[in-house]
């Protein structure tokens, strides 16, 4: 989606950039925007589970599971 808009818009993106890196086989850029986007990945993971633990009172941060 990313890589579409960037074209359509002609916005300078990481969409653009890693697609532009991959048909000219630059190794450096690649690995980089992967990185970036692992980094994006984590983030918002780690953000949504925060806000997930917040909204939901039955979520409760901090204990393990108890079995009987």
């Amino acid at each position: 989606g990313a890589i579409v808009l960037e074209t359509v818009f002609n916005w300078p993106g990481l969409g653009r950039l890693l697609y532009q890196a991959v048909n000219v086989y630059d190794t450096p850029v690649i690995v980089g925007s992967v990185v970036i986007y692992a980094y994006l990945l984590a983030i918002t993971v780690f953000l949504l589970d925060i806000i997930y633990a917040l909204l939901d009172p039955r979520v409760k941060v901090g204990e393990g599971s108890k079995t009987a």
